[in-house]
């Protein structure tokens, strides 16, 4: 196994447990080093130790003890694993930069696909910009909702005496509703994204 070829034992104590059972290796840290497509990993290994046992005509096998050891383990960096964080690099970064802007800017679909679409960057990253921005947007609307949420429904409800004591029609549930959206969750297309003019 390649994870066996560069391995360090860093420390090793031995100890017993009452009832043993399979426990699976735990990673304790993941280093890379991307220049040199490397990862070195400390992983924690448990292994059970048993001992033979004769009785009569056949030997059983009776636990022992078990091995509890802190391995470091240089391992090849797989490309796919490099994707991976070129990708996760890329998704805090956006997270960053939409958490220095001033969400109120950002109400309209011009505002939200300008931000997405003006860093010259693919399609795939355009989108990514834009689904992130509207998933703060979404939940910085919900927090809005949950702390008006009595304060709208007693305006709500004053506002339609008033219109029954003038003769008029009170507002359809709908109606409410839109009311209380401050930052709308708009429909990007993929063409739209592809044909944006900036």
């Amino acid at each position: 196994m390649e994870y066996l070829k560069d391995c360090t034992v860093l420390d090793r104590k031995e100890t017993t447990y009452d009832k043993p059972v399979y426990i699976p290796p735990v990673v304790e840290s993941v280093e890379y080093d991307r220049e040199n497509m490397k990862k070195i990993m400390i992983l924690q290994n448990t292994k059970h130790l048993y001992k033979d046992k004769d009785e009569g005509k056949i030997t059983i096998k009776e636990y022992s003890h078990s091995v509890i050891t802190r391995e470091k383990h240089k391992l090849q960096l797989e490309h796919k694993e490099l994707m991976n964080l070129e990708k996760e690099d890329l998704l805090n970064s956006i997270e960053s930069e939409i958490l220095d802007l001033n969400l109120d800017d950002f109400k309209t679909k011009e505002s939200i696909m300008k931000f997405g679409c003006e860093n010259g960057k693919s399609n795939g990253e355009k989108r990514k910009r834009m689904v992130i921005l509207q998933k703060h947007l979404q939940e910085k609307q919900r927090s809005l909702e949950r702390e008006n949420l009595l304060k709208n429904v007693a305006e709500e409800n004053k506002e339609d005496r008033l219109r029954k004591q003038e003769g008029k029609k009170t507002m359809k549930r709908y109606e409410r509703m839109n009311l209380r959206v401050v930052y709308p969750r708009h429909r990007i297309t993929t063409e739209e994204i592809s044909t944006y003019q900036y």
